[in-house]
């Protein structure tokens, strides 16, 4: 009996004669038709690796391994790694036994006895998402002790959005597993009469909406509070004025100066030059100064008191002045 390649010899059987399990023997011939059953084992086999989104599968032993021609009972081991870096992290292996998970890794054995296909599922890790308001430490007490506002609940709100790359953003309850990397939007709003944003408990303090991509478990406080009142005061150079504008451009509200504005008010300021003259700069504000784009509207937000001027220059070309010499008409005495 003479195998094919992959295949070994495993006996030959006869309803009149016992098994012999030498592939080779020698038989007398008798008065009855002979009839022997040569039986044949696969001894080699075909081992697949299915790589799948999140991580890679690799063979740790036996090294050099040819996975088109496996021998029977040969034990491998496995090792399934988690593309950690972006969030993975390994949820499952098929057809794995003495699996040792390792953090990201799992190593895992298999002995073959036929066709093996080697696969392992990997899943984006998943974070705790939690958020609330608070009372920041800044709220003075009144005279009688008593808050001037109800804090039972900080004096605002948060609220979140997951924000996907297309389609509408997606509300995320408090407590709420999201995936790694999603880009979340927390919103903190006030509930209560006399009440600003202060800062958030990760630190940051540029305004009430904040936007991070998730690579852990968060849990993100809003502190509020007392709205306090800082003093605005325009000042020009005489060749033109300034109007100042609530919130909405077109919405004239502020006329005296200096100007007493409740903290966090977003004001616009917007200069208009005599007859002759045209805007030039703004001084002592820095960002922005000026729009490039309708040349017009200053947008600022009240953090403190604050003194701007605005400048004017005569229209059309400008002398070239030397060292110490001023634009403009001016008297001297």
């Amino acid at each position: 009996a003479v195998p094919d390649e992959g295949w070994k010899f495993v006996e030959w059987s006869s309803p009149w004669k016992e098994s012999y399990t030498e592939s080779t023997f020698n038989t007398p011939v008798t008065m009855v038709d002979l009839e022997f059953q040569a039986t044949f084992k696969r001894n080699i086999f075909r081992v697949t690796i299915e790589q799948s989104t999140g991580g890679t599968i690799t063979i740790d032993e036996p090294e050099g391994l040819d996975l088109n021609a496996v021998s029977a009972g040969t034990e491998i081991t496995f090792l399934a790694t988690a593309d950690a870096e972006n969030g993975y992290e390994v949820a499952s292996g098929d057809a794995w036994t003495n699996a040792t998970a390792m953090g990201n890794y799992i190593y895992a054995q298999t002995t073959v006895t036929s066709d093996t296909t080697i696969s392992c599922a990997f899943t984006l890790k998943q974070y705790e998402v939690r958020f609330s308001a608070a009372a920041s430490s800044s709220l003075a007490p009144v005279p009688d002790g008593t808050r001037r506002v109800p804090m039972a609940f900080g004096g605002g709100h948060v609220t979140c959005q997951a924000i996907p790359t297309s389609g509408d953003p997606v509300t995320i309850n408090n407590g709420d597993y999201v995936d790694h990397g999603t880009l979340l939007r927390f919103t903190a709003d006030v509930d209560a009469p006399g009440l600003t944003f202060d800062y958030w408990s990760n630190g940051a303090t540029s305004g009430k909406t904040q936007e991070l991509v998730l690579t852990e478990d968060i849990n993100l406080v809003a502190y509020f509070k007392e709205q306090q009142s800082f003093t605005l005061t325009m000042q020009d150079d005489g060749n033109g004025v300034v109007t100042i504008f609530n919130g909405t451009p077109g919405e004239e509200v502020y006329y005296a100066d200096p100007i007493p504005v409740p903290e966090g008010t977003e004001l616009y300021l917007t200069a208009h030059p005599n007859s002759g003259y045209e805007f030039d700069h703004w001084d002592n504000y820095t960002a922005p100064v000026w729009d490039e784009e309708n040349e017009e509207w200053i947008p600022m937000t009240m953090t403190g008191n604050l003194t701007v001027k605005a400048y004017f220059r005569p229209k059309g070309p400008q002398p070239e002045l030397a060292e110490g010499e001023l634009p403009g008409l001016f008297t001297v005495g």
